[in-house]
């Protein structure tokens, strides 16, 4: 997997936005891996079986940084990628892409 992107840091005060935009790269071992269903899995499944190919995955992210001193930070991000057309074929996947959230708080000594 790799993965290339861009993105911009707005700060105003202790409050930072950083949007961005990006391509992930995913090879067809990873993807037939997560993404795949061999023939012995069919019996157990019920899917059919499905081989995907290597793959481009576009994505656009919004993180959000918040100081609440000079050691302590509260951390967001969001995710939405749009699955490529050979992961969307799988019979395990139902929609054409995937969102995630990250939240967290840092602490710098």
């Amino acid at each position: 997997m790799s993965d290339l992107s861009y993105g911009y840091t707005l700060q105003e005060g202790r409050f930072a936005l950083m949007p961005g935009a990006g391509l992930t790269y995913s090879s067809r071992a990873l993807n037939d891996y997560y993404y795949g269903i061999r023939a012995k899995e069919v019996a157990r499944s019920g899917l059919a079986p499905y081989r995907p190919d290597a793959a481009l995955a576009p994505y656009l992210h919004l993180g959000l940084v918040y100081s609440l001193s000079r050691s302590w930070l509260l951390i967001g991000d969001f995710r939405l990628t749009v699955l490529p057309r050979t992961v969307e074929d799988s019979p395990m996947v139902d929609h054409d892409f995937t969102s995630s959230f990250l939240a967290g708080v840092s602490y710098a000594f």
